[in-house]
């Protein structure tokens, strides 16, 4: 029992309900504390209202100014793109025009190299079928 009403008083001070004639000399002394606490709450509030309206006022001063300045900086931003596009056109051609050249003189010095390998091949096969023909001539014409 004792400690029901203990515990019943704690939960009174705690949430601040006067039951007995000693918590309500207590009592003011809690509220206020809650009163102030509210109170600076609500400067705060009115704080950020207050700075949130001007922020909103300097945003729509501002824009006008911010509308010219990202203008200019679109209009920047696009010039360097054209000219970076243009100039890796102009490196893209160019290596273009260097790797055809390479290529076609590849093929030239392969197509000499091949033309040089058949007239060897042919070379050899001359010789080998006058040899033949020679082989073929001597016999025959000792036969008859």
């Amino acid at each position: 029992m004792v400690l029901q009403t203990l515990r019943k008083l704690r939960y009174c001070r705690r949430y601040g309900i006067a039951k007995t004639a000693k918590m309500q000399r207590v009592k003011p002394i809690v509220a206020p504390a809650k009163r102030e606490a509210k109170e600076q709450q609500e400067l705060e509030d009115e704080r950020s209202r207050i700075k949130y309206t001007s922020e909103e006022e300097d945003l729509k001063t501002t824009h006008k100014m911010d509308k010219t300045v990202l203008k200019s900086l679109v209009e920047a931003f696009q010039h360097s793109v054209t000219h970076s596009t243009k100039a890796f056109e102009e490196n893209q051609q160019k290596a273009w025009g260097e790797a055809l050249m390479a290529e076609q003189k590849l093929n030239e010095e392969n197509k000499l190299s091949f033309v040089l390998h058949l007239k060897k091949e042919m070379q050899q096969d001359r010789e080998l079928v006058g040899t033949r023909i020679q082989t073929l001539t001597e016999p025959e014409a000792m036969t008859f």
